[in-house]
């Protein structure tokens, strides 16, 4: 069953550079936001259907064991999740019509422009505790 209540300023990252997206994560966090870390598309599709809805979907194009467009093809099956927005982070060219063919709302290149990229969340997620009420999270730990 895929829970469905969206939960307030959280984004679910799918990125399998441990690192960078330990950056992210924490740049994020900073800004008021709860951050799911997972390293691929698989397990992107498990905490979807585990965990509460996210507001916004992070999404790495290149990827191991799932891609970045795998995944938004398998969430697009699924009318509650195909809802939820997704920006695409990629360090290949052509992104802007890569993250187009995806279906992705946004795009951003490697390495990222990190106020706009929090700019850009903002448009499409407010922080933890603006818009929402919810409180409690489950969060799986970071790869």
């Amino acid at each position: 069953m895929v829970p469905t209540e969206p939960s307030a300023g959280e984004i679910l990252l799918v990125e399998d550079d441990e690192s960078l997206g330990s950056i992210l994560a924490a740049v994020l966090q900073d800004q008021g936001y709860r951050v799911a870390l997972v390293s691929n598309g698989k397990e992107a599709i498990d905490y979807l259907f585990t965990e509460r809805r996210p507001r916004l979907i992070l999404l790495n194009l290149l990827m191991p064991a799932m891609n970045g467009w795998k995944f938004h093809e398998q969430i697009k099956k699924i009318p509650e999740l195909a809802e939820i927005p997704v920006i695409g982070l990629s360090g290949v060219g052509n992104r802007h019509r890569k993250a187009a063919a995806l279906g992705a709302y946004e795009s951003f290149a490697k390495p990222y422009n990190l106020k706009v990229l929090v700019d850009m969340v903002r448009q499409y997620c407010p922080p933890h505790g603006v818009g929402g009420t919810d409180d409690l999270v489950s969060q799986r730990p970071g790869p």
